[in-house]
Protein backbone atom coordinates (compact mmCIF):
# COMPACT_ATOMS: atom_id res chain seq x y z
CA UNK A 1 0.00 0.00 0.00
CA UNK A 2 1.32 3.34 -1.11
CA UNK A 3 1.11 6.56 0.84
CA UNK A 4 -0.21 4.97 4.39
CA UNK A 5 1.16 7.80 7.23
CA UNK A 6 -2.52 9.10 7.36
CA UNK A 7 -5.96 9.84 5.75
CA UNK A 8 -7.42 7.04 3.82
CA UNK A 9 -4.50 5.22 3.47
CA UNK A 10 -3.67 4.36 7.15
CA UNK A 11 -7.49 3.41 7.69
CA UNK A 12 -6.70 0.88 4.43
CA UNK A 13 -3.77 -0.49 6.66
CA UNK A 14 -5.97 -0.41 9.49
CA UNK A 15 -8.47 -2.55 8.41
CA UNK A 16 -6.17 -5.10 6.37
CA UNK A 17 -3.95 -5.46 9.93
CA UNK A 18 -7.14 -6.53 11.65
CA UNK A 19 -7.02 -9.66 9.69
CA UNK A 20 -4.65 -12.18 11.73
CA UNK A 21 -3.53 -13.94 7.88
CA UNK A 22 -3.34 -10.57 6.37
CA UNK A 23 0.57 -9.71 5.41
CA UNK A 24 0.71 -5.65 4.79
CA UNK A 25 3.46 -3.77 3.66
CA UNK A 26 2.62 -0.11 4.11
CA UNK A 27 5.28 2.71 2.49
CA UNK A 28 5.54 6.30 3.56
CA UNK A 29 7.72 8.67 3.07
CA UNK A 30 9.21 8.90 6.46
CA UNK A 31 8.14 5.37 8.58
CA UNK A 32 10.38 6.86 11.47
CA UNK A 33 8.10 9.57 11.68
CA UNK A 34 4.98 7.79 11.06
CA UNK A 35 4.14 7.55 14.75
CA UNK A 36 0.29 6.36 13.93
CA UNK A 37 2.01 3.45 11.67
CA UNK A 38 4.73 2.46 14.40
CA UNK A 39 1.58 2.08 16.83
CA UNK A 40 -0.22 0.12 14.57
CA UNK A 41 2.93 -2.53 14.02
CA UNK A 42 2.18 -2.99 17.64
CA UNK A 43 -1.57 -3.77 17.39
CA UNK A 44 -1.84 -5.43 14.56
CA UNK A 45 -3.53 -8.90 14.61
CA UNK A 46 -1.92 -9.42 10.83
CA UNK A 47 1.69 -8.66 9.73
CA UNK A 48 2.74 -5.16 9.24
CA UNK A 49 6.32 -4.44 7.46
CA UNK A 50 6.43 -0.25 6.84
CA UNK A 51 8.79 0.56 4.16
CA UNK A 52 10.26 3.89 3.28
CA UNK A 53 8.89 5.59 0.08
CA UNK A 54 9.09 8.71 -1.89
CA UNK A 55 6.87 8.04 -5.25
CA UNK A 56 8.93 10.53 -6.97
CA UNK A 57 12.26 9.48 -6.60
CA UNK A 58 13.15 6.72 -8.68
CA UNK A 59 15.94 5.64 -6.89
CA UNK A 60 13.60 4.89 -3.85
CA UNK A 61 10.92 3.32 -5.98
CA UNK A 62 13.58 0.71 -6.73
CA UNK A 63 14.67 0.27 -2.75
CA UNK A 64 11.08 -0.04 -1.84
CA UNK A 65 10.70 -2.82 -4.78
CA UNK A 66 13.69 -4.60 -4.22
CA UNK A 67 12.62 -4.17 0.26
CA UNK A 68 9.20 -5.42 -1.12
CA UNK A 69 10.87 -8.36 -3.00
CA UNK A 70 12.44 -9.23 0.52
CA UNK A 71 9.27 -9.36 2.30
CA UNK A 72 7.36 -11.80 0.16
CA UNK A 73 9.67 -14.00 -1.63
CA UNK A 74 8.37 -16.25 -3.84
CA UNK A 75 4.92 -15.59 -2.76
CA UNK A 76 4.51 -12.22 -4.54
CA UNK A 77 1.69 -9.50 -3.91
CA UNK A 78 -1.55 -10.30 -4.21
CA UNK A 79 -2.45 -6.27 -4.32
CA UNK A 80 -0.69 -2.88 -4.88
CA UNK A 81 -3.26 -0.27 -3.69
CA UNK A 82 -1.45 3.37 -5.05
CA UNK A 83 -2.76 6.09 -2.48
CA UNK A 84 -0.64 8.74 -4.08
CA UNK A 85 -1.31 12.00 -5.84
CA UNK A 86 0.61 14.37 -7.38
CA UNK A 87 0.15 17.79 -6.84
CA UNK A 88 1.08 20.03 -9.43
CA UNK A 89 1.98 23.60 -7.91
CA UNK A 90 2.05 25.34 -11.48
CA UNK A 91 -1.96 25.51 -11.47
CA UNK A 92 -3.92 28.13 -9.95
CA UNK A 93 -6.69 26.10 -9.63
CA UNK A 94 -8.01 23.33 -7.99
CA UNK A 95 -9.38 21.85 -10.86
CA UNK A 96 -8.01 18.79 -12.67
CA UNK A 97 -8.01 18.72 -16.56
CA UNK A 98 -8.74 15.62 -18.52
CA UNK A 99 -5.68 15.26 -19.92
CA UNK A 100 -3.78 15.90 -16.86
CA UNK A 101 -5.41 13.40 -15.15
CA UNK A 102 -4.58 10.59 -17.95
CA UNK A 103 -0.91 12.15 -17.65
CA UNK A 104 -1.16 11.31 -13.54
CA UNK A 105 -2.86 8.33 -14.36
CA UNK A 106 -0.17 6.90 -16.58
CA UNK A 107 2.46 8.18 -14.50
CA UNK A 108 1.37 6.39 -11.17
CA UNK A 109 0.99 3.22 -13.52
CA UNK A 110 4.22 3.50 -15.26
CA UNK A 111 6.24 4.55 -11.85
CA UNK A 112 4.93 2.18 -9.22
CA UNK A 113 2.73 -0.83 -10.64
CA UNK A 114 5.84 -1.84 -13.75
CA UNK A 115 8.29 -1.26 -11.27
CA UNK A 116 7.18 -3.12 -7.77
Amino acid sequence: MIRTSRGIGLQFVKQLTAEPENVVIASCRNPESAQDLQDLKKSAKGELHIIKLEVTDEDAIKAAAAETSRIVGANGLDYLLNNAAIVSSKSRSNRLSFVKLIDVLVESRNGLCIRV
